[in-house]
């Protein structure tokens, strides 16, 4: 998704000036992806929803050795995601999955390809990969759109279909690794100043 072309398509004018907009991606000997958007879709965007902090606007593209289906997320909107490696929660429909972040999301390409059941599976990436699941379950292919709800910055998600709107319960701010260290650090030197 990262490597691909992108070519421009006029999907509307206004007063005389030719609206164009990069929503076609490419790969050399692709022919899928063409769905596109109209221009009252792409005027609605991705509005922020009750209890998120900010929404981002994402194009579905292919990636990886087997060529599935991943959300690119635009360098502007990697501000919202950790700095480094780590799981994060991605909500989908009303239940949290976990996506682990990898080496590649920071170095090569920012993209969401895998959501899990467990924390666990999201490590060892194993079980039913949810995310694709729900690409394919609500028919969103290769150049459409989805939202993504920052729900709490680094941490916490929200996936929905471009012009769906959600209503997200708050989302408590979880420890980062750092500050649970420092914590015990705390309990251990307490315990050994007894």
């Amino acid at each position: 998704m990262c490597n691909g072309r992108y070519e421009l398509k006029d999907i509307g004018i206004i007063r005389d000036s030719v609206i164009r907009v990069s929503i076609l991606p490419t790969v050399e000997g692709d022919t899928m992806g063409r769905a596109g958007m109209s221009l009252s879709d792409l005027i609605k965007g991705c509005k922020p929803q009750e209890n998120a902090v900010a929404s981002m606007s994402c194009s579905i593209g292919y990636g990886g050795q087997q060529r599935q289906l991943r959300i690119g997320i635009t360098k502007e909107n990697v501000k919202y995601f950790p700095t480094r490696p780590e799981i994060i929660t991605i909500e989908i429909d009303g239940e949290d999955k976990y996506s682990e972040l990898n080496e590649s999301f920071f170095n090569k390409c920012p993209e969401l390809s895998t959501a899990y059941d467990f924390w666990d599976d999201a490590r060892s990436r194993t079980g039913p990969n949810r995310l694709v699941e729900w690409l394919h379950r609500n028919k969103i292919g290769m150049g459409d759109r989805v939202c993504i709800d920052v729900l709490v910055p680094r941490q916490s998600f929200g996936l929905r279909g471009y012009s769906e709107k959600k209503r997200y319960e708050k989302k408590k701010v979880r420890k980062s690794r750092e500050e649970k260290a420092k914590e015990l650090q705390i309990i251990s030197k307490k315990l050994q100043s007894r």
